[in-house]
């Protein structure tokens, strides 16, 4: 199945996939797919909350690449006592 949906005016077709990975132990804990428009720093608080569930353990620390750099996902990950 595709997906076309629409960044701006351009046509996208596809999904991104997002990941939490355990750096410690490099392992991928959480994975998530959206569809290709979906902007991806919606998805952090979920993410994080499904790496907690799968690994029974508090998220301390997150590092993300700009576009989850917003200002909403700082105040709730300040809110958890996470270090951005």
């Amino acid at each position: 199945m595709h997906v076309v949906a629409y960044k701006g005016s351009q046509k996208v077709l596809g999904y991104q996939e997002h990941r939490c990975v355990d750096d410690t132990n490099g392992i991928i804990t959480a994975t998530m797919t959206t569809h290709a428009a979906a902007h991806e720093g919606t998805t952090l608080e979920e993410v994080i909350e499904m790496h907690e569930r799968n690994t029974q353990s508090k998220v301390s620390t997150v590092v993300a690449d700009k576009a989850y750099g917003l200002v909403e996902n700082y105040k709730k990950v300040k809110a958890k006592n996470i270090t951005p």
